[in-house]
């Protein structure tokens, strides 16, 4: 609006914290104004009977396009009004603003334009101190046992199984037959459910992750032949939600006992994976070890900079903010729980566990956005377009899409900004920790 024009009259009501209601009257010679824009404007394109194309008189078009005009009148003076007020009042909205009332909104070209919207805010709040804090992070150790514990992983996938005439132990895989019954005779199992209870001569590993909870503990130390009574608790979070939290009788029969057979690692091993000889797979696997160290200590001392900076601040969070936040964060939670083979009933059952959890990580993430933002302001830390190309090539090369796809997809839905939002957030966090004091110890160090 023109500087020269009359000062608008705005009223500020705090609602709750971070979330304002502004009370606004635009003064009637703004209305006239924007009326006389508007019809301006229209006269040059309408197209009225009897009447050259700019032609036509003004009183015409107002009776002829009363519609059309207030309504472009009135979306014009409530988006430059509120941008006005909201600068006035040196707001940033973090919401639309919602105009209240809006259907029954009076506007008049004689009379001032009387409105109130409603909004979320920006946090106002102190940064504490953040340049030159200390930091102190474990420092984990790639010594030769890490190295073995990889290439027994490795061995172990390759190990065959023979049969021996000895007690069970762990790591052993068994031939079994087995019979269950379940406490809660009127639990329904489906058929997906039916090979947990009953199975006739099949192979049961005595290894973790378990299929049958306890089947390990209860036929460790049996021989072929044994036979074994076990009462099995299936825990809450079972797989099988037909089984979860329920408890069974089981009938075992142990037939077979098959020990693991691993192979030993061999020259003629490691070039199957590149290596010229053992020597070289194991410096290979020290190396690729030491990059995970440090990739994971960096991730660390990151995290640890910005918890011990954002532990410090105390501020509210916009409500409606907030609120979207936390469902969208619920929701990525059940997705991921439905992907894990948890079924819709399960999730009805943990709903409040879940929203509790989803609003918890929601206002760390806003504390942590909100408390980075403001020290890339106090820092002037900016992005560079060349900074958001190199993003996205590296984001279209993970998606497996081109560039041009990529952009195509960020554009439409407006998410363009979340990734300049996130380079920024890194060199913020990179500033901080070449700031900091970090002080790195060994992990069985107190």
């Amino acid at each position: 609006m023109d500087s020269q024009s009359p000062a608008l009259m705005v009223s500020r009501t705090s609602l709750e914290p971070c979330h304002v209601k502004l009370d606004i009257e635009v003064p009637v010679e703004r209305v006239r104004s924007a009326f006389d824009d508007v019809i301006k404007q229209l006269r040059r394109s309408a197209n009225v009977p009897g009447f050259r194309v700019g032609k036509a008189p003004k009183a015409l078009l107002r009776s002829r396009f009363k519609k059309q005009i207030n309504g472009e009148v009135e979306t014009r003076l409530l988006r430059e009004a509120v941008e006005e007020a909201c600068e006035t009042e040196s707001l940033v909205p973090e919401t639309g603003p919602r105009v209240e009332n809006e259907d029954t909104l009076a506007l008049a070209e004689d009379a001032p334009f009387c409105f109130a919207v409603v909004f979320d805010t920006a946090p106002s709040f102190e940064l504490p101190e953040y340049v030159g804090i200390s930091v102190d992070i474990s420092e984990g150790e790639v010594d030769d046992d890490s190295v073995q514990e990889v290439i027994n992983q490795w061995l172990q996938q390759r190990a065959t199984y023979e049969q021996v005439d000895r007690p069970a132990e762990q790591g052993d895989l068994l031939k079994v037959t087995y019979h269950a019954t379940l406490t809660d005779p009127d639990v329904e199992t489906p058929d997906t459910a039916s090979f947990l209870l009953d199975a006739e001569e099949t192979w049961l590993p005595l290894r973790d992750p378990e299929f049958i909870p306890g089947a390990m503990a209860a036929l460790t130390g049996l021989e072929a032949g044994a036979e074994k009574a076990v009462t099995v608790e299936f825990p809450e979070d079972y797989g099988e939600a037909a089984l979860a939290g329920q408890s069974a009788d089981y009938a075992f029969n142990v037939i077979e006992v098959h020990a693991a057979q691993i192979p030993e690692f061999t020259d003629d091993m490691a070039k199957e994976v590149g290596a010229e000889d053992a020597s070289e797979a194991r410096a290979r696997i020290r190396q690729n070890l030491e990059m995970d160290k440090t990739r994971r200590e960096t991730e660390a001392t990151r995290q640890a900079v910005v918890q011990q900076i954002v532990s410090q601040v105390d501020l509210p969070l916009p409500p409606n903010v907030l609120s979207r936040e936390t469902h969208q964060t619920f929701f990525r939670l059940v997705q991921e729980e439905m992907r894990q083979g948890k079924e819709e009933g399960q999730l009805r059952e943990r709903q409040a566990e879940l929203m509790q959890t989803a609003g918890d990580m929601a206002r760390q993430r806003l504390l942590r956005y909100y408390v980075l933002g403001a020290i890339a302001d106090e820092e002037d830390i900016t992005v560079e377009r060349p900074e958001i190309e190199e993003a996205l090539d590296t984001m279209s090369e993970m998606h497996r899409v081109s560039p041009k796809v990529l952009r195509r997809r960020l554009r439409d839905s407006g998410r363009i900004s979340d990734v300049i939002v996130g380079i920024r957030e890194g060199k913020t966090v990179s500033f901080l920790v070449e700031k900091a004091e970090i002080e790195a110890k060994p992990d069985d160090q107190e």
